[in-house]
């Protein structure tokens, strides 16, 4: 039987383009790397449309994708990573003005494309 693969997502709401290309900076210069040393895999998306890209009244949103291989994986980086790395942003939200962070965890079921072993 396949380990169950677990999608940790944080989705953080910017006020501003500025604040969402610092962010992304961030993301993007060590913090989504950070956590490879607890997950499988990383991805950083910005949400369009409704849901924030453009700065409509939900803001600028940004959301970063971590797999993980099973429910032990996730408790190890929780323990282990997440209390500094949860610091490292909460200190780059105050310096951004005010970051809303919201944080999501699911049963992947199937993925599909090229590689991905359906």
């Amino acid at each position: 039987m396949a380990r169950e693969e677990l999608v940790y997502s944080v989705t953080a709401t910017l006020g501003s383009a500025e604040a969402r290309e610092e962010y992304l900076r961030w993301l993007e210069g060590g913090h989504a790397a950070a956590l490879l040393a607890w997950a499988r895999a990383a991805e950083v998306v910005c949400l369009e449309g409704a849901e924030g890209a453009a700065g409509g009244e939900g803001g600028w949103r940004v959301e970063s994708r971590y797999v993980f291989e099973g429910r032990e994986a996730l408790e190890r980086y929780l323990r282990e990573g997440a209390p500094a790395l949860r610091a490292e942003g909460a200190a780059l939200a105050a310096r951004l003005g005010g970051v809303s962070f919201e944080r999501r965890v699911g049963v992947r079921r199937w993925r599909g494309g090229a590689g991905a072993g359906g």
